[in-house]
């Protein structure tokens, strides 16, 4: 294999590596809570985000600092850590942002709720969104 072949696996070997451990970072925490499985995960929230806030996933992860894409983020950040107690370390390796800027989303997003009815009202249909797809209800209804 090539030199080049190799440091690509290599980087993909960390990758899965790195997977692993937040998984069962993730499953200590549950076991921790007395929960055996995550109502929802980070993927399915951010999904929820998207459709609320209007903005494709893939933007919610990408680097781009645009307003509404930027905005959407912070407030997938804030229902990461409100919503699914998820800590700011394993927020911001989920969007690969250090946990600062987890802190700085979750700021930002208290003071347009408080600021900013709209806004706030906005938030509400996105807990509602989120609170559906965490019922079992919602599982058989969709099944």
């Amino acid at each position: 294999m090539s030199r080049t072949g190799t440091n690509a696996l290599q980087r993909r070997v960390d990758q899965l590596t790195q997977r692993v451990e937040e998984l069962q970072a993730d499953m200590a925490e549950l076991r921790r809570r007395g929960t055996t499985a995550p109502p929802l995960s980070l993927r399915e929230m951010t999904a929820i985000v998207a459709d609320v806030f209007e903005v494709p996933v893939s933007e919610i992860m990408s680097d781009r600092r645009h307003q509404p894409i930027a905005l959407a983020r912070q407030v997938a950040m804030e229902m990461a850590a409100l919503r699914l107690g998820f800590s700011l370390p394993r927020i911001g390796r989920f969007f690969k942002r250090d946990h600062t800027t987890v802190l700085s989303a979750r700021r930002r997003i208290a003071v347009l709720r408080r600021e900013n009815p709209a806004f706030a009202a906005r938030l509400d249909v996105l807990a509602v969104e989120l609170e559906h797809a965490q019922s079992p209800q919602a599982e058989r209804i969709i099944s």
